[in-house]
C-alpha cells in the first residue's frame, strides 16, 4: 500500500471575468408596455429581439431578455415605404417601433435580403449597441462632417475649373468665333465677372503664335461677349473681362484669316491654370 503524503496547496482569489457570450442581455420593461416574443425592441440602450412575451400595467415594471448577438435576423417590423435593398444601412425608429432607412440615433445593421412581397427583410444586427446619448454624439459628428464638406463645396465655387470652348463654323471658313464659358471647380458656371489672359498659339498650350490672323483677332462685330481690358500683343494676346450671359461668365473672340490656310489654338489662363481650345482651322478666301 502506497503512502499518502500531503501536498502543499496555495489558494488565490481571482477576480470575476467572463460571465456570458454577449449574445443576450436582460433589460427593464417600463410600465404599460407589451413585449411580444420574437419582435425587436430598444430598451435600456440595447436593440434586440425579445426571447419572451411580457406585459406590464400601470406602476408595474418587469425584465425581459433581448437577443443582441451578431447574427442574421428576419423581420417584418419595417417602414414598408422604404426600399430595403441589399446592403442598405438601416436604423431603429423607436417612435414607431420599426426599422427604417432614415437615419436615427440608433444604427441597427445592414440589409442582407431585400424586402419581399410580404414586407419581410433579412438583416445583420449590429454586433454592439450604442446608447442614444453616445449615438447622438456620432450623429452630431456626422452633421459636422457634412457641414465641413459643404464649406469645402462653397470654397470650390469661384475657384478654377476647366473652361468650356465653343468654336463656331467649319474649317472651310475664313473667320471663326470662339466662345469661352468659365467654370468653377465643381463644374458649375461661374456667375461673376472675371479677368482672364488669352492668347493664340501655334501649338496647344504653348506661347504666342508667330503670326496672328491676317485680318484680325478681336471681338466679333456682332453679339460680342466681354471686352478686351488690355492688349498685351496686338492680335495675339489680351487680358479679357468677361460678362454675364444667361447666368454664366463668358467672352468671345473672332479669328479672321483671308490669305492662307492656318491653324491656331486659343489658350486661357484661368486663376493660374492654362487651358486650350481644340484646333481652330481657317481656310484662305478663294
Amino acid at each position: 500500500m502506497s503512502e499518502l503524503n500531503p501536498v502543499p496547496v496555495t489558494a488565490y482569489d481571482a477576480p470575476r471575468a467572463k460571465v456570458g457570450d454577449a449574445r443576450s442581455v436582460k433589460v427593464n420593461v417600463p410600465e404599460n408596455t407589451t413585449i411580444e416574443a420574437g419582435k425587436f425592441y430598444y430598451l435600456d440602450g440595447f436593440l434586440g429581439a425579445a426571447f419572451q412575451s411580457v406585459t406590464t400595467g400601470a406602476g408595474e415594471t418587469a425584465e425581459v431578455v433581448l437577443n443582441i448577438e451578431l447574427a442574421e435576423f428576419e423581420t417584418d417590423q419595417i417602414n414598408t415605404t422604404d426600399d430595403f435593398t441589399i446592403g442598405t444601412p438601416i436604423y431603429w425608429d423607436n417612435d414607431n417601433k420599426r426599422f427604417t432607412e432614415t437615419a436615427t440615433t440608433v444604427f441597427a445593421g445592414i440589409v442582407t435580403a431585400e424586402k419581399d412581397d410580404n414586407n419581410v427583410i433579412w438583416f445583420i444586427l449590429r454586433p454592439w449597441v450604442v446608447s442614444a446619448e453616445v449615438a447622438a454624439v456620432a450623429v452630431a459628428a456626422q452633421a459636422a462632417a457634412e457641414a465641413a464638406q459643404g464649406q469645402v463645396e462653397d470654397y470650390l465655387v469661384g475657384t478654377h475649373g476647366e473652361p468650356v470652348f465653343e468654336v463656331s463654323g467649319e474649317a472651310a471658313d475664313t473667320a471663326r468665333i470662339v466662345t469661352v464659358t468659365l467654370k468653377d471647380a465643381a463644374g458649375n458656371d461661374v456667375e461673376q465677372i472675371c479677368a482672364v489672359r488669352v492668347w493664340l498659339s501655334d501649338v496647344v498650350g504653348e506661347g504666342e503664335t508667330a503670326a496672328a490672323p491676317a485680318n484680325g483677332f478681336a471681338a466679333p462685330d456682332s453679339e460680342a461677349l466681354g471686352e478686351i481690358l488690355e492688349t498685351i500683343t496686338a492680335n495675339k494676346q489680351f487680358i479679357m473681362l468677361t460678362e454675364i450671359d444667361e447666368g454664366a461668365s463668358k467672352f468671345n473672340l473672332e479669328l479672321d484669316e483671308q490669305t492662307a490656310n492656318k491653324t491656331w489654338y486659343l489658350n486661357v489662363e484661368w486663376q493660374g491654370y492654362v487651358y486650350s481650345s481644340e484646333a481652330i482651322e481657317l481656310k484662305a478666301a478663294e
